[in-house]
């Protein structure tokens, strides 16, 4: 799965993340329950940018969400 479409797997957790375009809200589905939960909002100062192509990529070994950006 490309990080450029807002979407990421933790398949250790059976976890799914997903940030909708324009939005700084990133949503986790727990695959195990179907529950979607929000996140905590990104802040301006860790990435701004809420265009189309934010990279979101799952890291096990970081045990994290990444975000990727370019910013203007």
């Amino acid at each position: 799965m490309h990080g450029y479409d807002h979407t990421a797997i933790d398949p250790l957790h059976r976890k799914l993340y997903y940030r909708p375009f324009n939005d700084m809200v990133v949503r986790r589905l727990d695959m195990a329950s179907n529950t979607w939960t929000d996140l905590p909002v990104i802040p301006a100062t860790v990435m701004a940018n809420t265009d189309c192509c934010v990279g979101v990529a799952w890291f096990p070994e970081r045990n994290s969400l990444i975000y990727a950006s370019v910013e203007t």
